[in-house]
């Protein structure tokens, strides 16, 4: 998806963490509220 992102000229983060791999319960304990800031910042009304 990021190389996807960035061919298309998408702004956007990216961040490989290491031991997590697809396990969504390791993830989010690793990114914590990041992808709420995340998602606040893009869906925020004009």
């Amino acid at each position: 998806m990021h190389a996807v992102l960035t061919e298309i000229g998408i702004d956007h983060g990216y961040r490989e963490i290491e031991g997590v791999a697809h396990n969504l319960g390791k993830l989010a304990e690793q990114v914590q509220t990041e992808n709420f800031a995340i998602a606040g910042r893009g869906f925020r009304l004009p």
